[in-house]
């Protein structure tokens, strides 16, 4: 019986698939609305959508938008040139969004839609990237941050987008770094408006480019060391930040998570090693944020002249 029930959710899950045709998976639930909007006006939507409410036990398509009558109901969409349209979703807590392009999706029989691509916390991050550009500079920009993305190097943006690191572990494996996703979410739940240049730390200068006297010695770093251990207090998935740019009001801290030396998953509850800072770091603000709810991370504040340095956490 047990193998029975099996197939027929196994079934059940490709009639769905079958069913959605041009599917945008979505982090959100379902019954989430959608809004697609023109490139030229992102204040009103063209047209909105609830994500499905999938019965299925294990949930897979949840939350997905269903597009595929999309461009029958709206022939203006059935452009196949690079014009660049906004989906957004959001609900109390969170928006995520991703930039669509008509040419990325298939036209199958009478016109509909299919295809597969993945809203989520790095899509989002590559549209407040790019809402600024005009139209014709979208395509060519949202490339560009694809290669920048991914391990290879050469991933343009329709092969980046049909990546889903949200629900496949094989998806992190083609990014820049398998961790990178993690940190994405993390940033992407402090700072909603943030970028891929503020996930890549790229908006601060670099080092590099910065001229000093020949006689000058950079003789201002120094080892933090680092010793986390978790199992003693918590026993679900974590992401362990440390992090230098903070507000502290009324025992709430206020993180800028583009100032932190150490971003690394905690998939065993511990890590050990040694962070290289600045000698003008006094203190940090340890997150402890736990990766199936993010929104209610443990804060630790480390102070040089009281712990030294070493920052140990058990």
């Amino acid at each position: 019986m047990q193998r029975i029930n099996h197939t027929i959710s196994l079934l059940a899950t490709a009639t769905v698939c079958l069913l959605l045709g041009a599917c945008i998976s979505s982090p959100l639930p379902g019954g989430t609305v959608g809004a697609l909007y023109q490139w030229v006006d992102l204040e009103t939507p063209v047209v909105t959508t609830q994500g499905v409410r999938n019965p299925i036990k294990f949930g897979f398509f949840d939350g997905d938008f269903n597009l595929s009558n999309l461009s029958i109901e709206n022939p203006e969409l059935s452009s196949t040139d690079d014009y660049p349209w906004l989906f957004e979703a959001c609900n109390k807590e969170q928006c995520y969004s991703m930039v669509l392009f008509s040419n990325d999706f298939k036209r199958e029989f009478a016109g509909k839609l299919s295809g597969e691509v993945s809203m989520s916390v790095l899509s989002t991050l590559m549209a407040n990237e790019v809402k600024g550009l005009p139209a014709d500079k979208v395509r060519s920009a949202l490339d560009t941050l694809s290669a920048e993305l991914s391990h290879d190097g050469v991933t343009d943006y329709a092969a980046f987008i049909a990546l889903d690191p949200r629900r496949l572990p094989m998806s992190r494996e083609k990014l820049l770094y398998p961790a990178l996703y993690d940190e994405a979410v993390a940033l992407h739940h402090s700072q909603p408006a943030a970028t891929v240049q503020t996930l890549l730390g790229k908006e601060v200068e670099k080092t590099a480019s910065l001229e000093v006297s020949s006689d000058f010695a950079f003789d201002s770093s120094w080892q933090l060391i680092v010793d986390v251990d978790l199992y003693s207090w918590r026993n679900t998935p974590a992401y362990l930040l440390l992090c230098s740019d903070f507000e502290a009001s009324g025992g709430v801290y206020t993180v800028d998570y583009s100032s932190c030396p150490l971003k690394t998953p905690l998939p065993s509850g511990d890590w050990m090693g040694e962070v290289k800072l600045t000698r003008k770091v006094e203190e940090l603000i340890v997150v402890i944020m736990p990766l199936q709810n993010p929104n209610d991370p443990d804060y630790t504040l480390w102070q040089r002249a009281i712990d030294g340095e070493m920052l140990i956490l058990r």
